[in-house]
C-alpha cells in the first residue's frame, strides 16, 4: 500500500508542474518589475535584473540582492543591465555602476574595479573564443578581464573614436572578428591583422543592431531596433535580410532577439510583445502564449527573453513582471471519474496497475 501511496503522489506532483503552461510573476515576488534582463546559470538558477536589484529564483522562491553602502560584498548598485555565464561557468553581472561576479560559495559578490578609476555603466558582457570576458560600456569603451587573469584591463586599441566608446552591444563572429554596437545606426566590425586591429564602418538603413547572429559561415544576421539586415562576408556588403515583419513594419521597437533550440527565431519589441519567425520561414507572427486568458502579451514591452535547459520561454516584461512559458505538449493528461459517469464523492487513495494492463484504484468511503 506504501507503494501505491508513493506512485499517486508523484503522479499528483507531476501533473501540478505541467498543469500550468503559463506563469506570470511580479512586483509580490520580485524587487521589481521593471526588467531589464533574463538569464539561468549553469546549476539552472534563473536570474532577473532590475531596475531596482538582482533577482535569483531556485524554481520556488525568489531571493533579492540590493546594493548596501556600507558592505562592498552586495551589488554595485540596484540597476543590473547585462548578464554573462561564461565556459567556466562564473556568472557575471554588469550594473549601471560596475561589473562583478556572484560567489556562490559565499553568496555574495566580488566587484572588479576600472583601472582608471571610473565606473561606468555596463551595457553588455561577452566571452569571446579565447576565453576573455569583454564588458562593453556607456561612453568609456571596451574592457576585458583576459582569461587566467582576474582583473579588469583597457582595450584602448577598440576605440579610435568617440561614437565607438558605447558599447551597447558586443558580437565576436568566428574569424575572431569583434562587433560593436552603439544608440547610433552606424556600426563597426574590428578585426585584427599583423597584431594590428582594423575597423570597418557600417550603417543600418533601420535603426541601431541590438543582436547579432552567425548561424552560417558567410552570412550574419544583424537584429536592429526597426528591422533585420545580413552581412554578407564574401562582398563585405550589408543587405535586407528579408524577413516580413507585416502590419509590424512601420511601428515596432526591437529590443533583443533569440533563436531557440527548433531554429524559431523571436523578437522581444516595445510595442506588440513578443514576435516569431518560425524555422524555414521569413514572416513574423505575434506570439501567442499557450495560457493566453491569464496574460495578453501582445501589448507587452517586452526587455528581454531566453530559453531555458528545459526548453521553456522566459519573458522580462517591463512593469508587467516575468512570465514564464511552457508550450511543450504535455507530458500528462487527465482521467476524470465524472466524465465516465461515476460521481464517487471522495478522493482516490492508492492506485496499483493490474495484470491484464488496466489499473486498480480504491476510492475512501466506495
Amino acid at each position: 500500500m506504501k507503494h501505491s501511496y508513493t506512485i499517486l503522489l508523484l503522479l499528483l506532483t507531476a501533473l501540478l508542474a505541467v498543469a500550468d503552461s503559463g506563469r506570470i510573476y511580479m512586483s509580490g515576488q520580485l524587487s521589481s518589475t521593471l526588467i531589464n534582463c533574463v538569464a539561468q546559470d549553469k546549476y539552472g538558477y534563473v536570474w532577473v535584473g532590475t531596475e531596482y536589484g538582482l533577482n535569483k529564483f531556485d524554481g520556488y522562491h525568489f531571493t533579492s540582492f540590493l546594493h548596501n553602502n556600507n558592505d562592498t560584498t552586495t551589488v554595485s548598485d540596484n540597476i543590473i543591465t547585462d548578464f554573462l555565464v561564461d565556459k567556466q561557468g562564473r556568472f557575471w553581472i554588469g550594473s549601471a555602476k560596475g561589473l562583478m561576479r556572484y560567489d556562490y560559495h559565499g553568496n555574495n559578490f566580488v566587484r572588479y574595479p576600472f583601472p582608471d578609476g571610473r565606473r561606468p555603466r555596463i551595457y553588455s558582457i561577452i566571452e569571446s573564443q579565447r576565453g576573455d570576458v569583454l564588458v562593453g560600456t556607456a561612453g568609456f569603451g571596451l574592457y576585458a578581464v583576459r582569461k587566467g587573469n582576474d582583473f579588469l584591463t583597457k582595450e584602448k586599441e577598440y576605440a579610435p573614436r568617440d561614437s565607438d566608446m558605447f558599447y551597447a552591444h558586443i558580437y565576436e563572429d568566428d574569424r575572431r572578428q569583434i562587433w560593436q554596437s552603439s544608440h547610433l545606426n552606424t556600426f563597426s566590425c574590428f578585426s585584427k591583422n599583423g597584431g594590428k586591429v582594423r575597423m570597418h564602418n557600417f550603417t543600418s538603413p533601420c535603426g541601431a543592431p541590438v543582436d547579432f547572429f552567425q548561424r552560417e559561415h558567410d552570412r550574419m544576421l544583424i537584429i536592429c531596433m526597426g528591422g533585420i539586415i545580413s552581412y554578407d562576408y564574401r562582398t563585405g556588403a550589408i543587405s535586407d535580410a528579408g524577413f516580413d515583419f507585416g502590419p509590424y513594419k512601420d511601428n515596432i521597437t526591437i529590443n533583443r532577439a533569440m533563436f531557440d533550440h527548433r531554429g524559431n527565431l523571436y523578437v522581444a519589441t516595445s510595442e506588440s510583445g513578443v514576435l516569431v519567425a518560425e524555422k524555414g520561414s521569413r514572416t513574423f507572427t505575434p506570439y501567442s502564449c499557450p495560457n493566453k486568458d491569464r496574460f495578453d502579451m501582445t501589448t507587452a514591452y517586452v526587455k528581454d527573453l531566453m530559453e531555458d535547459k528545459d526548453h521553456n520561454l522566459w519573458l522580462g516584461c517591463y512593469r508587467k513582471g516575468l512570465c514564464l512559458v511552457n508550450d511543450q505538449k504535455t507530458t500528462f493528461s487527465s482521467w476524470s471519474f465524472s466524465e465516465q459517469n461515476y460521481s464517487i464523492g471522495s478522493s482516490v487513495s492508492s492506485l496499483t496497475p493490474g495484470e491484464d494492463g488496466g489499473t486498480w484504484c480504491t476510492v475512501q468511503n466506495s
